[in-house]
């Protein structure tokens, strides 16, 4: 497969992903950062709705990239020798979403509940999100050294 090929079918693709995660996980920074005490159910709610929609865009990019029109996919047809990066990035995410649903289920909302622990969720949160981070500087590494192309998100 061409690398011209690549770029027109799955580039856009994932930059359009790639964009939407990060944009959820800005909107998820942003909830963390909202003062807590005093008001810890609104503050749990705003970052619940944000870990959500955080989970759904790292699920669709997930999904995406790994379809036959994926990048991820086509680089692994196109640069065999980079199979096993991509698999470890595949799994990586895997790990992340899980961590995230794991911590979502956790942390769900109760109008009874005793006591919401912002630093804590802060805390579990912000990991996530730092995992994230350096995953998707990985891809864009991977990205740039199959088909030379700077997927141009900063992440």
């Amino acid at each position: 497969m061409k690398t011209s090929n690549l770029r027109s079918s799955g580039v856009t693709q994932s930059q359009v992903n790639r964009q939407a995660s990060n944009d959820a996980l800005d909107a998820l920074e942003t909830a963390l950062a909202a003062p807590g005490p005093g008001r810890e159910l609104d503050w749990l709610n705003k970052v619940t709705a944000a870990l959500d929609t955080f989970v759904a865009a790292i699920d669709h990019q997930s999904a995406t990239s790994r379809s036959d029109e994926g990048l991820l996919s086509q680089i692994v047809t196109s640069e065999p020798r980079l199979a096993w990066q991509i698999d470890r990035l595949e799994k990586e995410l895997d790990d992340i979403r899980a961590s995230a649903r794991s911590l979502r289920d956790q942390i769900t909302p109760e109008p009874d509940a005793p006591l919401v622990d912002v630093a804590d969720i802060r805390n579990r949160l912000t990991s996530i999100a730092n995992r994230y981070q350096s995953h998707r500087a990985r891809e864009a590494d991977l990205v740039f050294e199959a088909i030379d192309v700077d997927l141009g998100d900063g992440g």
